[in-house]
Order: C-alpha cells, then structure tokens, then sequence
C-alpha cells in the first residue's frame, strides 16, 4: 500500500511528516529521510487498525492470517514483523490478546 506523505519544517528545526490518509498518522525526523523512515511504521500500524476494525477476527491466529494477508501483495510480511505490529497494537491499547482471543479496546 502506497501512501502520500507531506513534510515540513517545524520551528524547533525538525522535519513533521504527515499522512493525511490516515487521520492522526504524524511523525517526525532530525532530517527527512528519518522523519520518512518513521512514518513508514507509523503507516503501517495506522493501515493495519483501520483494516482491523473491519475485520474484528477474534482468535489470534485469526488476527495473524489477516495481518499477513494485508501484506501479500507488498512482498509479504515475516513473523517477527507480524509480532511487532501485534505489540504495538496492544502497546496503542486498540487490542488486547488472551489465551488466544482477541478482545478490541
């Protein structure tokens, strides 16, 4: 999935990147290759809740298939970055995994 992202300068010196796509996806950078960089993740997380939202899969093997399935046509996703996304997501508080149920915040 291709997002457009727009970057500016902010008065403290950093780069503010934003993808106004996804309402509320921001991040920032010392130079603008970091600020893409961030926003990179930041994109990924933001398109994996929407998508979720949707989807509500209940079982976490379930929740791990669609993850994965939403990034087939990028090349794929490994197990460790599908791990990853599955923290922050709980980190963020939009889910909650328990003996293999997902719950939704």
């Amino acid at each position: 999935m291709i997002f457009h992202a727009t970057l500016e300068q902010a008065e403290d010196g950093w780069i503010v990147v934003e993808c106004p796509a996804l309402p509320g996806c921001v991040s920032q950078g010392i130079d603008e290759n970091e600020a893409l960089e961030n926003i990179k993740e930041a994109d990924a997380i933001e398109y994996v809740v929407e998508r979720l939202l949707k989807l509500k899969p209940v079982r976490k093997q379930s929740l791990i298939n669609s993850i994965k399935a939403m990034f087939q046509f990028q090349g794929g996703i490994s197990d460790s970055d599908t791990d990853k996304i599955i923290s922050e997501l709980q980190k963020r508080k939009h889910i909650k995994v328990e003996q293999n149920k997902v719950f939704y915040l």
